[in-house]
């Protein structure tokens, strides 16, 4: 497993508010520093590129937040498309039992694949 607790965190100023904000050694380079309550604020009047040369420091809730709405825009279309006319057939209760089994199941592969590669998940 590879230890990331010696990866070194600056001190920046955000380049719009100027909001002291915590950067990764290895994003000092960037065209830019954002807090992520002014990346927010910008990110739809800026290009795809420009995004790309912006570091953001994201609280970490937020970071899990849109893992999460990106796992389901992703995962759901395909989850929806093979288990439809099951699920439909199911009470509310197991319903909700099975889309919480296959949450806690989603979890625990991740966890797993994030144990043996570590690189995949911090890289």
């Amino acid at each position: 497993m590879i230890d990331y607790s010696d990866k070194k965190i600056h001190e920046v100023e955000c380049s719009f508010c100027n909001e002291k904000i915590t950067c990764p050694e290895d994003m000092l380079d960037s065209d830019k520093h954002a807090c992520y309550s002014c990346f927010n604020e910008l990110k739809d009047k800026l290009s795809e590129d420009e995004k790309s040369k912006i570091h953001v420091d994201m609280p970490m809730s937020d970071m899990a937040d849109m893992l999460l709405d990106t796992m389901i825009e992703i995962a759901y279309p395909e989850f929806w498309k093979e288990n439809k006319s099951k699920i439909i057939q199911m009470s509310k209760k197991e319903i909700a039992e099975e889309m919480f089994a296959a949450g806690a199941s989603a979890v625990v592969e991740m966890m797993m694949h994030a144990h043996e590669n570590p690189e995949d998940v911090f890289s």
